[in-house]
């Protein structure tokens, strides 16, 4: 059973001149059942001689479908309107709690890239209720270190890497240390923290470089169009599908 694929293309719109490509595109992602879920971050390029602000609008295609690639749409009320800002979002380099360089934003994690999650290894569910994956500044070596807190102890996870992130994704090592709390042993811990307390290693995406005042509501802006797109790309090849057997 073959799987399909959605990709999009990003351009930016242009009246005067030739359609601009984006740097970075979205990813492309694969159906689970009838649904398929993707997002980009958008991205500030001057648009045209004086600079203004950029346009963009959306291609679609499905693997195998044979069908044109399906476009968001070029009108003004259709494009995504972005907005320069001389701030550059602050989680365009965070891709894991090591990936933080400062105190503050190490500790809040939580509120700012959420990349705890990220961090661990792939075992651990961050999900359960028993258990808390954090970023915590480490104030002996000076760096964040992702926390994981059970009920029986804690495992603290030091990162190492030499990735730059340039093929999109963050392969780093970890070293790590389990702590038991007090009066607690293995019986404790049924969801077996202690035991994938160990050194390892992971894969992990990277961050699209963006610089984007407002971030959120801009990114929310692109998941509903993606989302929307996608849902489009399957009501037009279950339309195909019908029309090929009759």
């Amino acid at each position: 059973m073959s799987i399909n694929i959605v990709s999009f293309v990003v351009w930016e719109d242009d009246t005067t001149s030739t359609d601009d490509a984006v740097n970075v595109n979205p990813v492309s992602v694969a159906f689970s059942g009838n649904t398929a879920t993707g997002s980009w971050a958008a991205e500030w390029q001057g648009d045209g001689l004086l600079g203004d602000d950029p346009e963009y609008y959306f291609l679609a295609s499905v693997s195998g479908a044979g069908n044109s690639p399906l476009s968001s749409g070029t009108l003004d009320n259709q494009l995504l309107h972005v907005n320069q800002s001389t701030v550059i979002f602050q989680c365009s380099d965070i891709a894991t709690c090591g990936n933080y360089v400062n105190q503050n934003d190490c500790n809040n994690d939580e509120i700012l890239c959420n990349v705890a999650d990220n961090s661990v290894p792939s075992g651990v569910d961050c999900n359960d209720p028993n258990i808390v994956c954090v970023c915590a500044w480490n104030v002996t070596t000076n760096d964040c270190d992702a926390n994981v807190n059970g009920p029986a102890g804690k495992c603290v996870y030091t990162q190492q890497t030499t990735d730059d992130c340039s093929d999109g994704f963050l392969t780093f090592s970890w070293t790590a240390n389990w702590t038991w709390f007090s009066g607690k042993t293995l019986a404790d811990d049924p969801e077996g923290l202690s035991l994938q307390c160990v050194s390892g290693s992971r894969r992990a995406e990277c961050p699209a470089q963006i610089a984007l005042p407002f971030f959120s509501f801009y990114n929310l802006i692109v998941a509903v169009i993606v989302i929307g797109l996608v849902y489009w790309v399957l009501v037009m090849r279950k339309s195909g599908k019908r029309k090929n057997r009759r």
